[in-house]
């Protein structure tokens, strides 16, 4: 008889494929057990200062697959990172470089970002001067949010977008220059 069909026969062969299956049913309860802001420091822990997590400033459930977390990283700017829930846990689908907290030059801070081969992307920045009222995107209104006295604003979604057709619109209606 064959060795390999003495191992299969055999109990050993067995008892090491429960041990096999238990061992990755572990990982994977383990992954899906990490919450979003975990999931961004282990992938962009060891990458540039400007995209590795300090702490947490706001989390936003987008829909039911996608969260869009705002961090301060490591030289206390802030930044962002689109994540997506999966039936392991979260997958990073972009992460940004970074804003500064305040500023006295622009009234708005905007960055975008291409996602799942550019089907997808994402916009978000810091809103620094206080009469903004509105931004709108190639005629999509941003979400405009507050974390720790700092307005945020995002604005999520898929196909073509015309980030050049972007407006910056104060309390009176009127257009802010950026």
């Amino acid at each position: 008889m064959s060795i390999l069909r003495k191992l299969l026969k055999s109990k050993i062969f067995y008892f090491l494929l429960i041990i096999l299956f238990i061992v990755l049913v572990l990982l994977a309860v383990r992954q899906t057990t990490y919450k979003p802001i975990q999931v961004v420091k282990q992938h962009l822990g060891g990458q540039a200062p400007y995209l590795s997590v300090n702490r947490l400033l706001k989390q936003v459930e987008i829909n039911e697959e996608q969260v869009l977390l705002f961090y301060y990283n490591n030289k206390n700017n802030i930044a962002y990172a689109l994540l997506e829930k999966g039936i392991l846990g979260y997958k990073l689908l972009h992460a940004s470089g970074e804003l500064k907290v305040k500023s006295n030059v622009i009234p708005v801070g905007l960055q975008f970002g291409f996602y799942n081969k550019e089907a997808g992307w994402v916009g978000c920045g810091v809103i620094y001067d206080d009469s903004v009222a509105k931004i709108i995107i190639d005629d999509n209104n941003a979400n405009i949010i507050n974390a720790d006295d700092i307005r945020l604003w995002y604005l999520v979604g898929t196909g073509e977008i015309d980030t050049d057709n972007t407006k910056i619109i104060d309390y009176n209606g009127n257009d802010i220059i950026h």
